[in-house]
């Protein structure tokens, strides 16, 4: 699984749109579905807030 799958389920699981995400972490929602859906990755400077939008660890965002 990579990261944009993670973002996504973790994301459903939290009930949280991919407006409210990209929101949370200051981009939009266009490029939170592109993320999950494979056609771009999140920036190395996203990461963290990401994880602490989505209230998970980094360890967990990555799949370790």
């Amino acid at each position: 699984m990579n990261i944009g799958q993670n973002i996504a389920n973790y994301r459903k699981e939290k009930l949280i749109t991919q407006k409210q995400l990209g929101e949370a972490i200051g981009v939009t929602n266009r490029t939170v579905s592109k993320w999950e859906s494979g056609v771009s990755s999140p920036g190395i400077d996203l990461i963290p807030s990401i994880a602490s939008a989505l209230g998970i660890t980094l360890d967990q965002l990555f799949g370790i």
